[in-house]
């Protein structure tokens, strides 16, 4: 039963996501060049469940796979759609076999794919072969990394495809090259048995050789690659191995910038201006892999890229001016945009693969942010580039409280240039609204502090702001507000102090009713989490004691800040909902405040709330009932986890 389910799935096998060359249902060899959704859901279904009856019995799995291929070689009928969905298969069904099965399995397989290669004739069939070699070799790193030998060969036959002509199969080769890379990095920077040199060096001197026949996107590629070699090389050699790498685009680049410092003008050549954006994309690529040690190349042209940052700078600034936003769209500024914006991604992709947070804030970021800041806040809202938000916002990841003498300055460039972008509609300036609030977040977690250094009048848009973002109708956008608002509570929750009940007396009843409303809105409900985690912990400091100054909500020494949130929160939803008894509501309410430590507990009580404000029932007396004796359970199970948690504490 198990070798004719096998079959079943071997004639239905489908091609996977990494192979991009093959024989579609004309029998035309093919390149891809759409992602088909419904193929690859499929061929993870497939690969599912050739895995589960391998497992079970992997004698006839390779029984198939050895009568298959000796179908192929011995007859003399070759099979280009058989041959690939065996292929396919045997890679589907990578780690699932023990290392010597799988050794046996690889060698069998490339053997006879390579006896195959010779025998076929025309280049239709080779790039078939050559896909398929590609894509069993990409899918068992485990086997590659125990076989040295083997890896280097594999290697040396990609670098010959990568100067093979037929269309996809260059694609292939560097895709597939990265694909080991990411995985056997460590392999090419140490000395192997037998070898005379490190196989990395023997790549860096052969390598105008094996890039010659590459389009600067495939070399782009080749380079992402090239960097997670050298991510892992740890030798005192590093650094002049990645120089060596640039050698030659360097000496482009010195060029360019030579000419520049003399005449300007020299920008306005077509071909300089692609020259400098494959340049810096060769940059983004390796920076993306490598981490610190890319520093050897950025610091040789960081100043650079800066001076040249500024340059397009003032040619976009001057074109807005003479000729209004329409210049925007002429494709001169539009390529000169494009190499503004990978500058910025050269430095963005280094800082978050750094592990060198010092580095950052000591070298990089004076002249950036001398650069970037002023340039974003001065420039017309169209010009304005999201990838400033996005590397401001990576700097204040990697490098926390450090950044704090930065963030005022940052504030006062970005935040209300960004919101008057932003604030008109909920269309406009997509990018600009979720790096808005990432960057916000970020300054909020590591540089809190420094927040209270911003005028009243600002720290009032501040929270605005955050309050608007909410209940924005895009999700990513809603939830990074509601977690700004979530993480600006606990902040607050930390401190016991004037700063502190200053926040609660003007915000707190704004914040509790705000996201208490966009709760019980159907379009907000993805966000159901994070909002009653704001609503819990707000609950929750009026019940501890201490973290409120009493009546500083309430206003009177007669009325608890408990007492008059629930009065408040009680004639809100009575006016929004006036179906709802009192009693109803009343035992809602007040189950908010007593469950509010046991968020499990709170979440239930408010999911309960929202089914019934989402329909009218018939008998609000008999939910009532219900409802009152769901409380008292929830209470006494949440006060049983508080007595539980005390008890095991005394034993730690």
């Amino acid at each position: 039963m198990i070798p004719q389910l096998m079959e079943v799935m071997f004639k239905q096998m489908v091609k996977p996501e990494e192979v991009l060359v093959f024989v579609d249902e004309n029998g035309e060899v093919v390149r891809e060049t759409v992602k088909d959704t419904d193929t690859l859901s499929l061929y993870k279904s497939i690969s599912d469940c050739l895995m589960s009856l391998t497992m079970i019995d992997i004698d006839d799995f390779e029984k198939i796979i050895t009568t298959k291929l000796s179908c192929q070689l011995d007859n003399g009928i070759y099979d280009n759609i058989a041959l690939s969905k065996l292929c396919w298969a045997f890679g589907a069904i990578s780690g699932c076999m023990s290392e010597d099965a799988e050794k046996r399995f690889i060698v069998i397989v490339i053997k006879d794919l390579l006896t195959i290669t010779e025998k076929r004739r025309g280049k239709n069939n080779k790039a078939i072969v050559a896909s398929n070699i590609m894509y069993v070799v990409g899918k068992y790193p485990r086997f590659l990394k125990a076989h040295w030998k083997f890896l280097k060969t594999v290697i040396n036959k990609l670098f010959e495809f990568m100067h093979e002509s037929h269309e996809g199969v260059q694609d292939m080769a560097v895709e597939t090259f990265l694909r080991i890379c990411q995985t056997c990095a460590t392999q090419f920077t140490r000395k192997q048995m037998d070898e005379s040199e490190i196989f990395i060096d023997e790549i860096i001197e052969n390598l105008e050789e094996i890039l010659s026949d590459l389009t600067p996107d495939q070399i782009r590629i080749f380079y992402e690659a090239m960097g997670c070699i050298l991510q892992s090389d740890a030798s005192q050699e590093q650094a002049d191995r990645v120089l060596k790498l640039f050698s030659i685009p360097n000496e482009g680049w010195r060029k360019v910038i030579s000419n520049l410092k003399t005449n300007v003008a020299f920008l306005q050549d077509e071909d300089t201006l692609k020259s400098i954006l494959i340049f810096l994309k060769y940059n983004s690529s390796i920076a993306s892999t490598m981490g610190t040690g890319y520093f050897s190349q950025l610091g040789t042209i960081y100043l650079d890229m800066l001076s040249l940052y500024r340059i397009i700078s003032k040619i976009l600034s001057d074109a807005v001016s003479d000729d209004g936003n329409v210049s925007l769209s002429l494709p001169y500024i539009k390529m000169i945009r494009a190499i503004k914006k990978e500058i910025l991604r050269v430095v963005d992709y280094f800082i978050q693969t750094t592990n060198d947070p010092v580095l950052v804030i000591d070298v990089l970021c004076n002249p950036l942010f001398e650069v970037i800041l002023g340039d974003y806040s001065s420039c017309v809202p169209n010009a304005r580039d999201p990838e400033v938000l996005r590397v401001t916002t990576a700097i204040c990841d990697r490098c926390g409280y450090k950044i704090s003498n930065y963030t005022i300055p940052i504030l006062m460039s970005v935040f209300e240039p960004t919101l008057n972008m932003i604030n008109q509609d909920f269309m406009e300036f997509p990018e600009h609204r979720v790096w808005f609030y990432k960057l916000l977040l970020s300054i909020t977690q590591n540089c809190f502090s420094e927040l209270s250094k911003l005028l009243d009048s600002q720290f009032s848009v501040f929270v605005n702001s955050i309050l608007w973002g909410i209940r924005h109708p895009k999700n990513e956008i809603a939830e990074v507000a509601l977690f700004l608002c979530l993480e600006l509570l606990q902040k607050f929750s930390q401190i016991e102090n004037e700063v502190s009940n200053s926040f609660y007396s003007k915000y707190y009843m704004l914040i509790f009713q705000s996201v208490f409303f966009n709760m019980t809105e159907l379009e907000y409900r993805e966000g159901f989490r994070v909002q009653t985690d704001i609503l819990a912990l707000m609950c929750s400091l009026l019940t501890t004691p201490g973290k409120i100054k009493p009546s500083i909500l309430s206003g009177s020494n007669e009325v608890s800040n408990k007492d008059h949130i629930i009065n408040f929160l009680s004639s809100l939803i009575k006016e929004s909902y006036p179906y709802l008894i009192d009693k109803q509501i009343e035992v809602f309410v007040i189950g908010m405040f007593d469950l509010s430590k046991s968020i499990e507990n709170f979440r239930a009580i408010i999911h309960d709330f929202l089914i019934q404000i989402g329909e009218v029932p018939e008998n609000n007396e008999e939910v009532l009932q219900k409802e009152i004796l769901l409380q008292e359970e929830r209470r006494m199970r949440a006060e049983g986890d508080k007595k539980s948690s005390g008890e095991y504490k005394q034993y730690i």
